[in-house]
Formats: structure tokens, sequence, C-alpha cells
């Protein structure tokens, strides 16, 4: 396969990953919504815990999604890029450069980083319905341990979506850790 047409086949992957990601966001508000609904609409407390069901896994699958995406793009700006080459693609390259020589200002940063936690504060709004409704209802009495076990998978819940949202959100500081075991590769093609 020529340069060019693999290069421009992962690129293709890259964006089809980024149209996963995006579906995977739209497809969890509007279960998340629906849930809510229903939750809200009966007095069944236990049901505001359901969307955790949902965005756990998620969070999960856009991570994973945005990992590879870090390992498709160390291995276009290190096997397909060349900088001297001036009928090379060099995007990767140039991306990367650019962000090391124009850091987020503050504006950017916060539109950057507020469309990234979207998982965690559907976390956040499950907890406080939850919590809400177990306040404002007085028929509804729960032990200590039934209280505990609740709190247990709620931050739970909120800690596992945090750090995997939070851990690939900026792909740059996944890249450095990839870039070894491409290097591992392509020492064993030589």
């Amino acid at each position: 396969m020529k340069k060019k047409e693999e290069y421009l086949m992962l690129r293709e992957e890259i964006t089809w990953r980024q149209k996963v990601i995006d579906t995977l966001g739209t497809f969890t508000y509007t279960v998340f919504i629906s849930i809510l609904g229903i939750a809200l609409s009966t007095n069944n407390i236990e049901m505001f815990l359901l969307p955790f069901v949902v965005i756990l896994p998620i969070s999960l699958k856009v991570a994973y999604h945005k990992y590879a995406i870090s390992k498709i793009s160390v291995y276009l700006k290190m096997f397909l890029e060349d900088i001297n080459d001036e009928n090379s693609f060099k995007w990767e390259n140039f991306q990367s450069l650019y962000y090391k020589k124009n850091p987020r200002g503050m504006k950017e940063r916060t539109f950057f980083y507020g469309s990234s936690v979207e998982y965690i504060l559907m976390c956040v709004l499950t907890t406080i319905f939850f919590w809400t409704k177990y306040f404002t209802q007085s028929e509804i009495c729960f032990t200590v341990f039934q209280i505990s076990v609740f709190l247990f998978i709620q931050f739970i819940v909120i800690f596992l979506v945090a750090y995997v949202t939070i851990g690939y959100t900026v792909s740059e500081k996944k890249k450095p850790s990839i870039i070894p075991n491409w290097e591992k590769v392509k020492e064993e093609l030589k």
C-alpha cells in the first residue's frame, strides 16, 4: 500500500472514531434524559441510579476510541509523515508543534475541557437528583447500610468516569506513552 493511501485511510479511521464518539454522546444524552424523565414520574428512587449503568460503560468506550485515535496519530507521525519531504503529509507533526508553540488560552481551554466533562456532569446530576428525591420524599426511608451502598456506588462510578474522562481528554498527553510501543515495532521491522 502506498504511503498516501495508507495515510488517507488512517485519517479516515480517525474521523470515523470521532463520529462514533459524537454518536455515543448523543445516545447517552437521550438515554440519560429518558431515564430521568421516567424516574421523576415514578416514585421509584432507585431509578435515579440507572443512568450510571449507561454512563460508565459509554465513558469507557469513548476513552477507548480516544486512545485508538492517539495510537493512530502517533503511527502517522512516526511512519508516514516526513517533516523534510515536501510531498509528505505533515498534519500530525504540525498539530503537535502548533500546540507546543501556541498553548491554549483560557477561553480555548474552557471550551476544550468543558466539552469533555459531559459524562462527569451527568453522574453528578444523577447523584443530585437521587438525593433530592430522597430528602423530599417522607415515605422513603433507607437503612444506614442501604444509604452506605448508594453512596459507595455513586462515589465509585463518579470517580471512575472522572478518572477515565480526564485521563483521555488530552490526546497529546497520551501520545508520549504510545511512542515507545511504536518504536519497538519500528525496531522489529529493521
